[in-house]
């Protein structure tokens, strides 16, 4: 049994097909840029083993250095002497008097001014 397409059903698989290639086409030039990528990162990756095995040797050096400074602090400890410690003297004592302030003499004063409070400044209550 042949089924025979309308002209409508032949245009819409041709933009199916149309658009199915245009995607594959798109989709073989982004797998190309990713492996031509996956090189240029394999190639770089290789370029760094040397360095890798420098920074290695470097980390090994730091370690045995540290070591050794504090083996020679360590060892240096035992043998300083211990400095006597100094007493602390005690400060001359103030009296009570010397936190006030004194009075001014009358001859200082030149004006007297009267405040009238009538409410808390902080809470706000008739005093």
């Amino acid at each position: 049994m042949v089924m025979k397409l309308t002209q409508q059903e032949i245009n819409k698989r041709m933009i199916e097909w149309r658009n199915l290639k245009k995607m594959y086409t798109n989709a073989d030039q982004k797998r190309n840029s990713l492996k031509e990528e996956v090189k240029a990162l394999k190639q770089q990756i290789a370029g760094l083993s040397p360095l890798q095995d420098e920074v290695e040797k470097l980390k090994l050096r730091i370690e045995e250095l540290e070591r050794e400074k504090f083996r020679t602090n360590r060892d240096s400890r035992k043998k300083s002497k211990v400095l006597p410690r100094y007493k602390k003297t005690k400060k001359a004592g103030r009296s009570n008097e010397s936190y006030r302030r004194p009075l001014p003499k009358p001859e200082a004063i030149t004006d007297e001014v009267v405040i009238n409070v009538e409410n808390c400044p902080k809470c706000g209550a008739k005093l």
